[in-house]
C-alpha cells in the first residue's frame, strides 16, 4: 500500500520545500527607496519588474548558472550587471563590495530602481545589500542585519559572509589603501585572506 505522504517518489516534505524555494525566489522586497532584494525568479518575472519600475538588475550567482538576461529586459530598458560568486563561506565577496556599493549608489542617485538578486535572495544578494547599507549609513553588521531582516525575513547570509561583513566594518567600508604609491589590502582584509589561504596579489 502506497504511503499517502509520497507522490511519485517525492515526500510531502520535499514537495513543500520545493514550493517554499519557488515562493522565496519569486518574492521581491523593497529594502529602502529604489532598492529591492529578490531571487532568480523575481529577476525573471517581467510583470513584477514592470510593476515596480525596476531598471537596473544586479546579479550575483555561480558562474555555471545562466543569469536571467531576457529579451524583455532590453525591451523594458533594464540594464544588468553580473558578478560570478558561489554561496560558500570562504568565497571572497569583500573584493567586490566596493564595486557593488558604487553601482547601487550610482543607480539610486540617478533615480533608478535597483534589484539585487542571487538564486534565492537569501545569502549572496543579501550580503551585498547589507554591505551597501553599512557603508551608506556608517553602521555595523548587526544594525544592517536587523534592518534587512525586518524588510525580508528570510534574509540569512551564510556564516562566512557574516564574518566578511564584520571585516568590511573593520576596514571602514573599503578594503584597499594607497601606501607609498602602491595599492595594498587593509590589514583586516589581509588578515582575513591569510586565514582563508588566499594568496594576496602582487602589490597587495
Amino acid at each position: 500500500m502506497s504511503n499517502p505522504e509520497t507522490r511519485g517518489g517525492l515526500t510531502k516534505v520535499m514537495i513543500e520545500k520545493a514550493l517554499w524555494n519557488c515562493c522565496v525566489s519569486l518574492s521581491l522586497n523593497e529594502i529602502m527607496p529604489n532598492l529591492y532584494l529578490g531571487g532568480y525568479l523575481a529577476a525573471s518575472n517581467i510583470d513584477s519588474l514592470r510593476s515596480t519600475d525596476i531598471t537596473f538588475v544586479l546579479t550575483i550567482m555561480s558562474s555555471d548558472l545562466s543569469a536571467p538576461t531576457l529579451q524583455e529586459h532590453l525591451e523594458l530598458g533594464i540594464v544588468t550587471a553580473r558578478f560570478n560568486k558561489d554561496d560558500k563561506p570562504a568565497e571572497d565577496l569583500l573584493s567586490i563590495f566596493g564595486s557593488t556599493c558604487d553601482l547601487i549608489e550610482e543607480k539610486r542617485a540617478e533615480g533608478k530602481k535597483v534589484l539585487v538578486h542571487c538564486r534565492m535572495g537569501i545569502s549572496r544578494s543579501v550580503t551585498l545589500v547589507m554591505a551597501y547599507i553599512m557603508r551608506a549609513w556608517g553602521v555595523g553588521f548587526p544594525e544592517a542585519q536587523l534592518f534587512v531582516k525586518g524588510k525580508r525575513p528570510m534574509a540569512s547570509p551564510n556564516r562566512g559572509f557574516c564574518e566578511q561583513l564584520r571585516v568590511w566594518h573593520a576596514c571602514e567600508y573599503g578594503v584597499e589603501q594607497i601606501v607609498e604609491g602602491e595599492r595594498r589590502d587593509k590589514e583586516p582584509y589581509a588578515e582575513w585572506k591569510r586565514s582563508k589561504g588566499i594568496v594576496a596579489a602582487e602589490g597587495s
